[in-house]
């Protein structure tokens, strides 16, 4: 099982590695500030960063509500973030979302979900020579988690989560930067006793072209720990 977990991150570290890549931290922070059987309130403060000496930056702040019905969930909500970097111009979005996501149990180790979104992205751009845009974006996305152990005494656990994530758009604004296509990930994530989780991994993501980038691939190490 080992080997073939190690296999999987290797080939999805190596794939398109002849592309112009980029390397990326990300840490993110999820809290569930109001949750009962019908309804859950999240917050999600997030940080993003590149590594390179251009210093490419982004800090954001997402509020969603989930509706829960058995297996299905109704989605809605609001992403903010602002981008800094000293070489182009600095961008505020503001991103309100709908969406529809299913989980679907295939075993008892075993959990498939799926997602798709709507989204309208308003991008306001600081430079005097770019205006602001706006557009609107599709979503599909695909996990898989895999239940790696679990201690009932303890109620701890250990899980793999895979994601595979398209976007559908005519065209990219033209300031915006690392604008995705695709991207496909694994993550490790670990429950503690007190149900909280720490979660760490990789993402690769997949650019259109853009203005302020020509295509290529971008390498994400994530760290994420939810409430």
């Amino acid at each position: 099982m080992n080997k073939i977990l190690i296999t999987a991150l290797l080939l999805l570290v190596c794939q398109l590695s002849w592309a112009q890549d980029e390397f990326f931290n990300e840490l993110e922070f999820r809290a569930d500030v109001f949750e009962n059987e019908k309804w859950t309130l999240r917050i999600t403060p997030s940080w993003k960063h590149i590594y390179d000496e251009v210093g490419w930056r982004r800090l954001g702040l997402g509020f969603t509500a989930i509706r829960k019905l058995n297996n299905w969930h109704l989605l809605g909500g609001l992403y903010n973030s602002y981008t800094f970097n000293k070489e182009i111009d600095n961008l505020y979005e503001l991103r309100p979302w709908a969406g529809i996501g299913l989980y679907t149990p295939i075993s008892e180790r075993i959990l498939f979900y799926q997602k798709a979104k709507a989204e309208w992205r308003n991008l306001f751009i600081s430079g005097e020579d770019t205006k602001n845009e706006n557009y609107g974006r599709l979503r599909y996305r695909m996990d898989l988690h895999f239940l790696l152990s679990e201690n009932e005494e303890k109620n701890t656990e250990w899980k793999l989560k895979t994601s595979a994530e398209w976007y559908f758009l005519k065209d990219p604004a033209s300031g915006e930067r690392f604008p995705n296509s695709r991207e496909f990930g694994l993550k490790f994530v670990h429950k503690f006793k007190n149900n909280h989780e720490i979660g760490f991994g990789y993402k690769i993501e997949s650019f259109y072209e853009a203005v302020h980038h020509e295509g290529g691939n971008g390498h994400i190490f994530l760290l994420e720990y939810a409430l």
